[in-house]
């Protein structure tokens, strides 16, 4: 059902009374209304089983209470054990250290930062090996790491300052 013709001819199968003319805008605007709330109470294949209703706080605001992911309420006890959050560590980090860390022309974190994040053994790369010279650009993990602490504003772009 994605259009309007859709889901008013499966209305209308629904609800064939309401073509009739004789129910009020009310009454109208009433069945519509639950015929509404039963398809986003409806689990979809699309969805791999969940609901419209379920879907839409999972796609734009996924940890709020009433969405279906949640973090779990030991999370913390797990995080200090993610490469992901050791390296944003190490590198907010190198940054507090710094005061501030003067990026490449490109924007790119400096080579000798891209060289402590690895040297950690955090990255595990099948292709680390054929790397000359390990740089933002080159390894495929840095980047992502880098825009998550700017897109959390942890860090402000430019020159990367600690916030």
């Amino acid at each position: 059902m994605g259009t309007a013709a859709d889901f008013m001819n499966s209305f209308f199968v629904a609800y064939p009374h309401a073509k009739s003319g004789e129910l009020s805008m009310e009454e109208l605007s009433k069945l519509v209304g639950e015929y509404q709330r039963k398809i986003n109470i409806n689990p979809l294949d699309d969805f791999d089983g969940l609901s419209p209703e379920q879907m839409n706080p999972l796609l734009y605001a996924p940890f709020t209470p009433e969405a279906i992911l949640q973090f779990r309420k030991d999370i913390d006890a797990h995080v200090s054990k993610a490469p992901f959050f050791k390296l944003s560590e190490l590198l907010l980090h190198e940054i507090k250290q710094a005061g501030q860390l003067k990026l490449t022309v490109n924007g790119n974190l400096p080579v000798r930062v891209c060289e402590l994040l690895c040297s950690h053994n955090l990255i595990h790369w099948p292709y680390m090996k054929f790397v000359k010279r390990i740089r933002e650009e080159e390894i495929p993990y840095l980047w992502p790491l880098k825009q998550y602490l700017l897109d959390q504003g942890l860090v402000k772009n430019v020159a990367i300052f600690y916030l």
